[in-house]
């Protein structure tokens, strides 16, 4: 079996890892330009890799797998990919825990006004006694869940720990009913019922995968729905929400603030507005990105090239029909 190895960025001993944790006889290359990838796709087994062009999977004359170390596989195309009987696969659920805690981490931070108190306290000022200075809890306050997969179970246990009410949003409800009794959900529908989510919610969370039918999922019409006391938080991919539509209510009051581990830029203009608002915390797309599920997803993406070698059924395959 040949594996082609693209993650070469992750830097630290991860050629070390990836070839230690292969099968002994596989024959394993980290290409170090576009032209050698180009040329060593064309007879490999597995690419291990998070961004693949349709041309490179074009060149591509026996790949039975392509495996992300990532949670969504929207920089993968894998319609492409299925026509060349190519399956692809991510590491779904290896940083849900990790993801789940930096919403947590954006909605505390957001109503506990954790930037200006910090930037307050390096300056030297020290003074809690007036109103401006009082933050939130997230005590009674409602979430709205909007994508209960595995992140969104994972938030759903942590905010019921803080006392929050939960509704949830799944794409089918009906496969989630043990979740929804195991956790106490307050509410779990279908994405139809996203107008009542979007109404009622304190803290509306966004872990939706990136499909055709969540691309601006939130607009101009979704935001009006919020209360302009609440919070929307980003950690899934920043095309799901119209982000020229969302500094606008952010500048207007329309809601409260925002809470954003990811952009409709992949990587923001130095002069994106959301840099100057002081009702926003930004984060560059590391939610889900810590030691721990770095290793998780590592493994399990070493474990699918086993299970090709093997001959084995993968795991967290993309399906075409789903559009995830």
């Amino acid at each position: 079996m040949k594996v082609v190895c693209l993650w070469k960025y992750f830097g630290g001993d991860i050629e070390k890892f990836v070839k230690n944790n292969l099968p002994p006889d596989a024959d394993l290359v980290f290409p170090d330009t576009e032209e050698e990838t180009f040329e060593e796709i064309r007879d490999a087994d597995v690419l291990l890799a998070h961004w693949v062009p349709p041309n490179m999977i074009e060149k591509a004359e026996k790949l039975k797998l392509i495996q992300t170390a990532a949670a969504g596989g929207d920089g993968i195309d894998f319609i492409a990919a299925a026509k060349k009987g190519i399956k692809v696969a991510t590491s779904s659920g290896c940083n849900a825990s990790a993801t789940a805690e930096h919403a947590m981490l954006l909605m505390l931070a957001l109503i506990r006004r954790l930037p200006q108190e910090y930037n307050r306290q390096i300056r030297g000022e020290w003074q809690i006694w007036a109103d401006k200075y009082e933050g939130y809890e997230l005590l009674d306050k409602t979430l709205g869940i909007i994508g209960f997969g595995k992140i969104g179970i994972e938030l759903a246990k942590r905010a019921k720990a803080f006392g929050m009410k939960i509704l949830a949003l799944k794409k089918h409800p009906e496969t989630a009913q043990e979740e929804k009794e195991t956790l106490g959900l307050d509410f779990l529908g279908g994405l139809e019922s996203l107008d009542h989510v979007l109404e009622n919610s304190d803290f509306v969370v966004l872990c939706v995968p990136l499909t055709d039918e969540t691309v601006e999922m939130i607009g101009e019409r979704e935001i009006q729905l919020m209360k302009n006391t609440a919070y929307l938080i980003n950690i899934s991919r920043g095309k799901a929400i119209n982000e020229k539509i969302l500094i606008d209510a952010l500048r207007k009051g329309k809601i409260a603030g925002a809470g954003l581990d990811v952009f409709y830029d992949y990587v923001p203009k130095p002069d994106n507005p959301l840099y100057k608002m002081d009702n926003v915390v930004l984060t560059p797309h590391m939610g889900g990105w810590t030691k721990e599920s770095r290793e998780r997803c590592l493994k399990f993406s070493i474990e699918n090239a086993w299970r090709v070698y093997k001959g084995e059924p993968i795991k967290n395959e993309l399906r075409v029909d789903l559009g995830y």
